[in-house]
């Protein structure tokens, strides 16, 4: 992976301007992931007075809507995207080596769970369209025996939950995460994909937390798997 710097709009990022009393001023920026528009905060009194105040960019994370059939019925909702934690009879959960564009390690490199998606490309697999994800559909294929994919959902196979928020000051975005235990032995070794994954136990998550080393989403995904 190379990053450079560049603009900030270049064509596919498009900035909406303003004017105002003291000039032209960029009133949003879309792009194909994200939208920044502009937030004022204030901080209140308990008399209702300010106490202090401030703008600020808010980047928000690009959602579509989906929606999922649930055990409690079918659940519509807009989401940024899913991420899957992968956990074996034992408790070892799932991870590889992924680059993040922001990223402060050598070579950009944190630790994340294998399988995410976006919600565009799940809602596709829930209507048959495997293309879309063709690595997501068959595993959930060969964990649900040929089941469909939507019954998988409904039947509550796959464990759904919200993801915390990673820095809600800063950042929006609407995150879903999935949790599936994996029991059969011949899969969980043919996922760790002769290397490039590798099941790590309660112990080695805690250590590359403590290191920073974990992707917050991940870390999210895994710690509600864990916590059902």
């Amino acid at each position: 992976m190379r990053i450079t710097e560049t603009n900030v709009t270049d064509g596919q990022w498009k900035a909406e301007l303003m004017e105002t009393p003291e000039g032209m001023q960029v009133k949003r920026i879309v792009g194909a992931h994200f939208t920044i528009d502009g937030r004022h905060t204030q901080v209140l009194n308990p008399d209702g007075t300010t106490k202090f105040e401030w703008n600020q960019p808010a980047p928000e994370n690009s959602s579509s809507q989906i929606t999922l059939p649930l055990p409690d019925g079918p659940q519509t909702m807009m989401v940024s995207g899913f991420v899957g934690a992968l956990m074996d009879t034992e408790g070892k959960v799932l991870l590889t080596v992924a680059q993040e564009t922001l990223a402060k390690t050598p070579k950009r490199a944190l630790i994340r769970t294998p399988f995410q998606t976006s919600a565009t490309k799940l809602q596709g697999l829930i209507d048959g369209k495997d293309e879309l994800d063709p690595k997501l559909a068959d595993l959930l294929k060969r964990i649900g025996g040929g089941k469909p994919i939507d019954q998988m959902f409904s039947l509550g196979d796959i464990d759904v939950f919200p993801l915390q928020e990673a820095d809600a000051n800063r950042i929006g975005a609407s995150n879903i995460g999935f949790g599936i235990v994996i029991k059969d032995p011949d899969l969980q070794q043919s996922l760790a994909a002769n290397g490039q994954n590798r099941w790590c136990s309660e112990g080695e998550i805690s250590a590359l937390k403590r290191a920073g080393l974990l992707n917050s989403h991940s870390a999210s995904a895994i710690d509600a798997t864990k916590a059902k």
